[in-house]
């Protein structure tokens, strides 16, 4: 009820001063879903009030509740397709390079049971449940604007094409009204080298703003540990996030 913007105490002082006593009628199971004819508001919030008190079982897509539904999301077949083309041509690298058939059948069937955890483009995912992140300003910090940069026509168009993506999705939104700005600096990638249609790496210039902001410290890994652990180890492979850090949520405070 708190998410329909509903009381349903208020509903019920509202009732008791037009009636201190109301015919409800009979509960049934059926009677949440498809309310019998003539039934007021008030009974049929009742029903439902005694229903969730009473524990009456229901489908579980019926009355489940809109925060503990599960937000997996799921891949239209066009882009399922693409995934699935894409790691068969990674296959492929991998087996010139010696990768050879037993672990590659392995490798194949994890991959396949986890295509939901890869992405060739932005999708409506949800953010990681984890809390999000607040950047801290120093005591005296002052809000920083940086001069717009000028950019070759190719970096342009792309800078366009990226930022549009990202509005689609709603992974930003336009704020006119920022007392913050920082440049885009448009990183050139090897792949370009060699696939003409490749994009380059879409980057920010935050140095006018990391100076302004208390540094968060964290362990970071020591160099020589690590290669230690790798002492033995024949395969090796690399995981990264898709295009930036979008998983992650942002503090309302900290998004202008």
């Amino acid at each position: 009820m708190t998410i329909l913007v509903y009381s349903t105490d208020r509903l019920l002082a509202s009732a008791r001063k037009i009636s201190p006593e109301w015919e409800l009628g009979g509960v049934s199971d059926t009677d949440i879903i498809e309310p019998k004819a003539g039934s007021t508001p008030l009974q049929r919030v009742c029903r439902l009030q005694r229903t969730t008190l009473t524990g009456v079982d229901q489908e579980a897509d019926s009355v489940e509740r809109h925060e503990i539904r599960s937000a997996t999301p799921k891949m239209d077949p066009v882009a399922l397709s693409e995934l699935v083309s894409t790691l068969e041509k990674r296959f492929e690298v991998a087996t010139s390079m010696g990768l050879r058939l037993e672990p590659q059948a392995k490798l194949r069937g994890m991959l396949r049971v986890r295509l939901n955890c890869f992405r060739l483009e932005f999708g409506d995912d949800p953010p990681v449940k984890v809390a999000p992140l607040k950047v801290r300003l120093k005591p005296d910090a002052t809000p920083t604007k940086a001069q717009p940069r000028r950019l070759p026509p190719n970096d342009r168009d792309f800078l366009e094409r990226h930022v549009a993506k990202l509005l689609e999705k709603k992974l930003v939104y336009r704020n006119t009204r920022s007392r913050w700005a920082s440049a885009p600096r448009i990183v050139r990638k090897k792949e370009q080298d060699y696939d003409p249609t490749a994009d380059p790496r879409m980057t920010v210039d935050t140095r006018a703003v990391n100076d302004r902001t208390e540094a968060m410290p964290w362990t970071m890994p020591i160099l020589e540990v690590v290669v230690g652990e790798l002492e033995g180890a024949k395969v090796f492979f690399v995981l990264d996030w898709f295009r930036g850090y979008w998983q992650l949520p942002l503090h309302p405070d900290s998004q202008e």
